[in-house]
């Protein structure tokens, strides 16, 4: 069994190269102790389907959305005491490294939001009210 797991990493780690390859860009990550880090990341603005933990109260899927993008890097895990809070120019203009999620033991999910941060509408507006 060694003989195939081995060849899955192998496999598994050839195909996130090439998708790095073809579908990330290059972003520099503005630390907030000064410094620059450039990575390569898979920038994404659309809606995700996750699902519910069978475990719970609520095991149905829900949709879920990070509304001011997520950068994905993969074969590389980034130490979020570092990148927590670096400002990274995107496509949809200026954001900040908001939450570090480890998917797996080589990718780094980076949860963006807004510089200076912004806080949510006052008020219980359309979004917030349930029906």
């Amino acid at each position: 069994m060694d003989g195939f797991d081995s060849l899955f990493d192998t496999a598994m780690r050839d195909a996130d190269a090439h998708i790095m390859d073809r579908m990330s860009s290059p972003f520099i990550l503005h630390l907030r102790g000064g410094g620059e880090m450039a990575i390569h990341a898979i920038y994404d603005t659309e809606l995700a389907f996750a699902s519910g933990k069978p475990d719970s109260q609520a095991p149905r899927p829900v949709n879920a959305s990070c509304e001011h993008g997520v950068l994905t890097v993969l074969k590389q895990r980034l130490d979020r005491e570092i990148i927590a809070g670096a400002n990274v120019q995107t496509p949809q203009g200026e954001k900040v490294v908001g939450a570090v999620f480890y998917q797996d033991r080589t990718t780094t999910v980076i949860i963006l939001t807004v510089p200076g941060g912004a806080k949510l509408p006052e008020g219980a507006g359309v979004r917030f009210t349930r029906p």
